[in-house]
């Protein structure tokens, strides 16, 4: 269905860019930020995966699991 596709990727890109954010600032980088500053990197984190998903799906998705986890 079209339109769960649609939802699928729109959480997926957002979720991601929200996790990246904080996996590159860090936790207590993230909150100090304005709400205006966590929009704007947000922003270009979201512009830059939807234009990975856009052009490969899910064929360069990846996940990395510990050892103990596999």
């Amino acid at each position: 269905d079209e339109y769960r596709d649609s939802v699928f990727w729109e959480e997926l890109v957002a979720r991601l860019s929200a996790r990246t954010l904080v996996e590159c600032y860090g936790q207590d980088a993230v909150d100090a930020m304005t709400p205006e500053e966590r929009a704007s990197h947000v922003a270009a984190m979201e512009k830059t995966l939807w234009g990975e998903v856009s052009r490969y799906g899910v064929d360069r998705l990846m996940f990395m699991l510990a050892p103990e986890d596999s």
